[in-house]
């Protein structure tokens, strides 16, 4: 009993001590070593550099060493040697590694090569599958997917493999493309559509010869063919289609929903050759979100540096929302249905290197759209 209990305090008293650690740098020898919260030195500077905690991963920081990386986790302790050329972010548990130019294998966060560095490719895992690539004898990239296990699911023959979604993943082999399931059966295959997309609520867009519509998971089309352009249905379960240069949402039954369109096309020109436009729109919360930005062509340009007031006006010319940026854009909701302009300027003297050209001080740019369908 005595023995197990000084054991006992043996293990709490080192879990007590034991404490994170941060990088410094030596201002000496400009290496990195890592401190404890006391002030500390407990890893001597060696590194040629030592992320901060967080911005590559909360538990571990990425070290280098003679042009090579490995990991240092929060107490301090290299669970990986500076040996790979390349340590990515993990994911799912497992990171990826490279040795040389073409040798990428999986590390576990306990520094473990768990998947040999035996692929000439490889991406992050997601829900325990992960697509590798290997190249064949003619240098062809082929694609498959490995579970983290390391045991291949998937096959490496296929030209494309974009990850999985809604239960299957869309794959390319020469003229065709379909979907595998996580079995590694191919569930779907066609060769008479020119894209493909991903599925989502049970949807995925298809085209043909410019012509956008959707699929179901038995491959049959739910939704014609008969948009200028269409993608996938997005988490609220919304697809976003074109119509004569016109955009809407539609339901996963093909049903326009309102508050859902604009012209993307009706811009107009105002002082000079300046333009600004609705540029996307997203739906949040089931409200629509208007993504605005001056898009310029010619010879007078937006000044670099200028900061650009927004302003957002109603039919009744009641300023409903402004907005001051420098980074050339903003977005906006708007309170209802209606006709809408929106004006864009900039002052002179906000200007950083603005030419004379330019002149005159303020100008507007204005943009009319209407919300209805």
């Amino acid at each position: 009993m005595k023995v197990f209990i000084a054991s006992l305090f043996c293990v709490l008293s080192l879990q007590v001590s034991a404490q994170k650690v941060v990088p410094f740098k030596d201002a000496a020898s400009s290496r990195y070593g890592f401190k404890d919260q006391t002030g500390k030195i407990v890893v001597q500077p060696k590194y040629g550099n030592a992320s901060d905690f967080g911005s590559y991963d909360p538990n571990f920081s990425r070290v280098d060493s003679n042009g090579r990386t490995g990991l240092v986790n929060a107490y301090g302790k290299e669970i990986a040697a500076t040996k790979y050329f390349s340590i990515e972010q993990f994911s799912d548990g497992l990171a990826v590694a490279r040795m040389g130019n073409n040798n990428y294998g999986y590390i576990d966060t306990t520094g473990k090569e768990v998947i040999p560095l035996i692929y000439n490719g490889a991406r992050d895992f997601v829900n325990g599958l992960a697509v590798v690539t290997i190249y064949d004898k003619k240098d062809n990239a082929k694609k498959g997917i490995v579970n983290k296990a390391g045991k291949l699911v998937v096959p490496v023959k296929y030209d494309e493999l974009y990850g999985f979604s809604d239960g299957l993943c869309l794959f390319k082999l020469g003229s065709r493309q379909g979907f595998i399931d996580q079995n590694g059966n191919e569930a779907l295959s066609f060769s008479k559509y020119d894209r493909i997309g991903y599925f989502n609520h049970n949807r995925a867009v298809v085209s043909k010869n410019d012509k956008y519509g959707y699929i179901n998971r038995n491959g049959k089309e739910i939704i014609p063919l008969k948009y200028e352009m269409a993608e996938n249905f997005d988490d609220e379960g919304y697809g976003k289609i074109r119509i004569k240069e016109q955009y809407f949402l539609i339901d996963t039954s093909g049903n326009q929903k309102s508050n859902a369109g604009f012209n993307i096309s009706a811009t107009v020109n105002v002082a000079k050759d300046r333009w600004v436009v609705v540029t996307s729109k997203t739906l949040e919360a089931k409200e629509p979100v208007y993504f605005l930005t001056p898009q310029t062509y010619g010879k007078t340009p937006v000044p670099f540096g200028a900061s650009i007031t927004w302003q957002i006006i109603d039919d009744k010319n009641n300023v409903i929302k402004e907005a001051r940026t420098g980074t050339g854009s903003c977005a906006f909701r708007v309170p209802k249905d209606g006709v809408y302009t929106i004006q864009a300027y900039y002052d002179m003297n906000d200007c950083t290197g603005c030419r004379t050209e330019d002149k005159p001080k303020f100008f507007t740019m204005g943009y009319s759209f209407n919300t209805k369908l």
